[in-house]
Formats: C-alpha cells, structure tokens, sequence
C-alpha cells in the first residue's frame, strides 16, 4: 500500500518505507528549497538527508504512487530505468541536484560524490543516511548561490566557489554505497531500458490500462531477472543444457547465445492484459493482473508467465522449448530459470525476494473509470504463500508474520469489577421457562450478553445490565436491518456471542457473524468466514471464527466501509463439523479451539499467519468430548464437559491436561450438564443447560 503521508509520521528511519509521502506527484510541482539539509555552520555544503524531517513536500516525491497520473509513470522521460543503475543521480537544466531510485526497497548510507572542472579533487556532494523506497528528491545545489566547503576523499577540505552558471555537463556524479542490497545492482550486466506503456489500451480487448501498483511490481521483476540472468548460477546453468534448447527452426543452442541473448534483448516496456498469462516480444512484456502478484516464493511462486513471455522477447515462439515444455513434459529454458528465480528467492538472493517489501495485493481500488480490476489481483488481499520466508528486515518493514503493525492490540477493557454471585435464567428473561435456554455467554463490564437457543421462534441475543449485581434486561435482539442491504434479518440459531471493543459479535447456523455497535445495537457489518461460524474469540487484533476449521480475519477492518468484505487471513486444518465446536481466549490474547468431535482442545498458533498459515501450537485430548474451555488470569485452565462424565467441570493442566480438581459441585451448585463457560470481572461464569437451563455466575474466590 502507498498511501500519501509524511516520512516522519511513518516512522521511515526506524521502520520500512513501505509507504509515503506527501506533495504532488507532478513534476512542475517539486519545487526547489534553498538546499537539502545545510549545515549549520553556514560554510558547509553538504546535503545530508539525515532525518525523517529533511524530507519535505518542497524536496522530494515518492514515484509510483496509486494517485500519479498516466502523463507521469507513462512517460520514458520521467519514468524509465536500466536496472543496471536503479538510482539515477544527474544535475537539471534548473541547477539542482535529482535523484530517482527505482527500487521497492530502502538503500542505507548512499554518498555521492561530484568532480568539477578546476578542482583537482572529487568531493562529497550529498549523502541519504536512508533513501526511501521509489524516491525522486530535488534540490538545489548549494554552490550555485553561495561559497561552499566540501570534504574530499582523502578528508581534506576544499571551498567551492559560486557559480551561478552551472549546467548540467560542468558536475560530474558517482554514487558509493556499501549497502549490500545496492551492491547487487553493480552485478547486473544487461543492457536493457525499462519503461511502462498501456500499448493498444483501450481500443484492443486484451490490454488493461496500467497503474502504479503494476509499475512498482514491474520494477522488482525487471530487477530480479536483470539480476538472476547476471548471476554465475544461471551461467553454470546453461552450460549444463548447453545445446539442450532449441529455436523456432528446432536448431540446438548454445549456453553463450541463451545468456547473450538474455542480457541483451531489446529494451522493453511492462503492460497488464485482461487475458490470461501473458503477450511478449520484441519492446512489449504484458501479463495479466494476477501474475504481478505471484512470481515471489513467498506467494504463490508462480513465474511460468514471466519467463514464456520475456522468452518471446528473446525472438522465440511457441515451437521452441526455450518458452515451451515439449509433449512429455520435457525440460525448458522457461523452467530452468522458474527454478532459479525460486531458489534465489528463498535464500534472499534476488534484489526483491518478497511480496511483503510492497504487498501489492493489499493493494485497493475503490473505484475506476475504466477496466481496472476492482482489487489487484483477483485472488484477494491476502494469499497462503507457497513457502515462508522469514527476515528481520520485513518484519520491522510490516510488524511481522504474526500480525502487522495496522493490527489492534487485544481488548482487555471491561473485565474490572467486583465478582459477581448470580443464577439467571427464564425468569430473569422475563419469558416463559419453556422459552429460554442459554447457549453462550460473555461479560463486558456492566454487560452480560446471552445468546438465547430454546427454539426458532423464540431465539434471542438478551443484553443484561450488571450495574447493581442483578441481572435487569436491557434489550432484546431478535431481527435487525441488514448493513448490506437493509432488509430485515430475523435472528437464526444462535450458538455464540463475543465482545471485543465497542462491538459485539454473534455467530449461529446463518452463515454469517453479524456485528453489532455495543452502544446502539445496529447492525454494522457481517463476516462470512467460509460456511459460517458457530463461535467467535477476538485476540491481538485478531477475529477468530470456528465451523469445522478455525479461520481468522483482521479486526481492524471490520468496519462499515468492508460490510461482508473482511478477507480471510488464514484457516487451520478442518476437523469434524459441530455445532459444540467453540472458542475461548486466554488473558495472554492466545485462542483455543474445542473440538467436539476428536474431544480435543486446541492452542492455535499464530506465527505465521500472515502467510496464510494458522498451525497448531499445542493440543490435549481428552477421554470426553470438551464442551467449553476458559483461563483465569494465574493460568488455571477449567473445562466443562456437559453430561458424558462423571467429572462435569474441572481444573486440568495446562500442559498435560490431566484433571486437578473436581469441579462438578462447588458449595451448594452442582453442574448437570455444563456447556460454555467463561471468566471474566474475577468470575466464574457457566451455561449449564440441564435441567432448567441457566447461567451461574461464581466467584473466583471460591475456587482457591
């Protein structure tokens, strides 16, 4: 995502750059400050970008982003690179210094060094402590207005006279940077030049008109396959097929003419089509949408395209195996570097071995005026990678596999207050014995929230105040307008209920979790985890659902704005189906699945979620089929088991889950068939729903 923000506020210096900035994208709109970080000393005139606040809307734009128009990114004159030197540093007509860094990543400590005609020794001009990912900086060149003292080489000092006549040719640039990353540009030796074009859009139906998003992920390829095809790996390679290749008259080539013409084809520009794969040859290299999105390992590691067509560049069709299999499945050029690009990746070796440098497929468009897809990439914002690729760098860049730094911390409001010592049941509804039958529970506060499953027509959510240690109605949800369509919604089977900040979560046999406003109780949004959800926990950000598999969503975007669009992060391995499948949350903001079926309880684990995978990170089974699970905050672990044992509820080990303590009949409440319970405000809470379904509320204190 590049959103427009200042540097500063994203924390560029201490973070990943991932995006930025503020200013016009228009060239015309760059205006000229009267130098990029003087020194205060007055004499000195070395721009030191050293700060998040030297970068100003005056001094520097970021290239590429979602809102820079066509006349900019597709014009070679203002967009255009070699990737044998991403970051281009030149001298203006107007005196200033520019730098553009075609490169998805940041560069550390980039010095460059000028020489001028009558001093015999080259200086230190400008130094970038960090230079952002896709800068374009501008500024004036001290020394064209004012005496300046630079330091040489050799850290001798030398004063620059004025000279307001500067042009272009009289200052003679060269970039040093000892950044490993950057380093890797001085390997690449192909000759080409890259630049962006919509080609026959709109007037031809199998182009797309390019935007940024496609442009920035045009840059990591163009780098990596400049990079990977300079490599000593993809030489050894083609030695090792030499000859195994043909050409479009089945003629054998060579390991020297594939790599020549590899490095040397023509010059291309980058182009999206709404066909599936991809058209290349000669200048052009288009690819559908989706393949922007998947060459990197850590995706779906799919580069089939990007190799077919940039095989057809190369001046071969569909009758060589150079960017064809042969019948049989035969060996091909295209393979043979697919396989490279794949390892390479893995081991951090190409320029941009990750998606999440940019994250392109989160990525959105709300709206265009032409074909544009209405997400890049039509498989979603988030995607299972391939494989995993782990890095110090990225997670600093994005807040890591488990999370991200958008990502809410968990909820731990609303669980102060003294203990409370209640029963609630049908009469405390105020209805019928025969119409009320408590299924799931949650405390808030002041709030206790019951999902109410007697019968079709008498299913409820009821809302109690606690204000006073009695339970008083407050409000009873039966049917509510539809946030998508505003059609009214009765309430189906309920089975769980959750709170996590001002919402309120509520999960049945629908296929929905619908969504309140904790306050109002309107409908805000729903969620459709695939199937549905027959429970709900929310933790570190997370909103956890469970059916026959536990799925996980961001929390953060279940808003008003992504009514029953919340993407699905990741979904664990299935079990069997059950309505009694549940899910609870520890005090640390860990989820555990209770899995009827296989009568276990499930610590997820979230490590990796963030590519696509929600493991299990501990697990205990059981002789009886788990019905409910909760934690007090010392770690005691309690779990109810309905009907099926002699034990009904109990305190177990964590570890092991060997039953400690009988907890079947505490004081005068004996247990007949617990369900769900919960601990919440120092309390105790548990559904049991034999004989006369109610919910009792026992102090801690009691239990110790």
């Amino acid at each position: 995502m590049f959103i427009r923000n200042s540097i500063k506020k994203i924390g560029l210096f201490a973070a990943a750059c991932l995006c930025a900035v503020l200013g016009s994208c228009s060239e015309e709109n760059l205006d000229t400050p009267p130098g990029g970080n003087p020194d205060a000393a007055g004499l000195s005139g070395l721009i030191h970008m050293a700060a998040p606040e030297d970068y100003t809307s005056e001094n520097h734009i970021i290239m590429l982003q979602d809102d820079e128009p066509e006349s900019i990114f597709l014009d070679p004159a203002q967009r255009s690179f070699d990737p044998r030197r991403p970051v281009q540093v030149s001298v203006t007509g107007n005196r200033e210094l520019q730098l553009r860094a075609y490169s998805p990543r940041r560069i550390r400590d980039l010095k460059i060094w000028a020489s001028i005609e009558g001093y015999p020794d080259e200086f230190l001009l400008a130094r970038f402590d960090i230079v952002p990912p896709f800068l374009e900086f501008r500024t004036a060149i001290p020394f064209v207005s004012a005496d300046k003292e630079y330091t040489t080489a050799a850290g001798k000092t030398i004063l620059i006279l004025k000279n307001p006549h500067l042009g272009p040719d009289d200052l003679s640039l060269r970039i040093e940077c000892e950044d490993p990353y950057y380093k890797k540009f001085a390997a690449i030796k192909t000759t080409w030049s890259i630049r962006f074009s919509n080609f026959e859009y709109p007037n031809h139906p199998y182009w797309l008109a390019m935007n940024p998003a496609h442009c920035r992920e045009a840059v990591a390829m163009s780098l990596n396959m400049a990079y990977l095809f300079s490599t000593q790996e993809y030489q050894d390679s083609l030695r090792v097929n030499d000859r195994r290749f043909v050409d479009n008259a089945l003629n054998a080539l060579s390991a020297e003419t594939l790599l020549s013409q590899s490095l040397t084809r023509p010059s291309f520009a980058w182009g999206t089509l709404h066909i599936q794969g991809g058209l290349g040859g000669g200048g052009t290299l288009g690819l559908q949408d989706v393949c922007f999105l998947g060459h990197y390992a850590d995706d779906v590691s799919d580069n089939m395209a990007l190799f077919h067509e940039f095989g057809h560049g190369m001046g071969y069709g569909h009758g060589s195996n150079t960017v064809i299999s042969e019948s049989g499945g035969k060996y091909s050029w295209r393979q043979m570097c697919q396989s490279i690009y794949l390892r390479q990746s893995l081991a951090k070796e190409l320029p941009v071995y990750s998606r999440r440098f940019m994250h392109s497929r989160r990525n959105h468009y709300d709206q265009w005026s032409d074909n544009r897809l209405a997400y890049f990439g039509a498989a979603g914002r988030y995607y299972r990678g391939r494989h995993v690729i782990e890095d110090p760098e990225l997670d600093e860049l994005d807040g890591g596999l488990s999370g991200g730094k958008d990502f809410l911390a968990t909820d731990n409001g609303g669980d102060t207050g003294e203990a409370l010592r209640l029963r609630l049941d049908y009469a405390t509804a105020g209805v019928a014995q025969r119409d009320y039958a408590p299924r799931d529970v949650y405390v808030y506060g002041d709030r206790l929230y019951v999902a109410n499953d007697i019968r079709s027509a008498d299913y409820s959510l009821d809302v109690f105040d606690l204000s006073t240690g009695s339970p008083k109605l407050l409000k009873r949800i039966t049917a509510w307008k539809d946030p998508q369509s505003g059609a009214d919604v009765t309430l189906g089977k309920p089975t769980g209920i959750y709170r996590s900040y001002d919402k309120i979560y509520l999960s049945g046999t629908g296929g929905r979790v619908y969504v309140f406003d904790a306050e109002t109780y309107e409908c805000l949004n729903f969620l459709t985890p695939a199937g549905g959800a027959f429970s709900v926990a929310v933790g570190e950000g997370v909103v956890y659902s469970i059916l026959d598999a536990v799925r996980a969503m961001p929390e953060h975007l279940v808003t008003s704005q992504n009514i029953g669009n919340v993407p699905t992060l990741a979904t664990s391995t299935k079990w069997s189906r059950s309505e009694d499948n549940t899910l609870a949350r520890d005090h640390r903001g860990e989820v555990y699945a209770v899995v009827n079926g296989p009568r276990k309880i499930v610590r997820m684990d979230r490590s990796l979620l963030m590519s696509g995978r929600l493991d299990v990170a501990h697990e205990l089974t059981f002789d009886h089929a788990p019905q409910g699970v909760c934690f007090a905050d010392d770690g005691r672990m309690f779990v109810s088991f309905g009907n099926a044992s002699s034990v009904r509820l109990a305190r177990v080990d964590p570890e092991s889950g060997e039953v400690l303590e009988d907890l079947t009949k505490i004081g005068d409440i004996e247990f007949k068939n617990p369900q769900k319970c919960l601990i919440r405000r120092n309390t105790l809470f548990v559904v049991d729903r034999l004989p006369d379904f109610c919910v009792y509320a026992i102090p801690l204190k009691d239990l110790e």
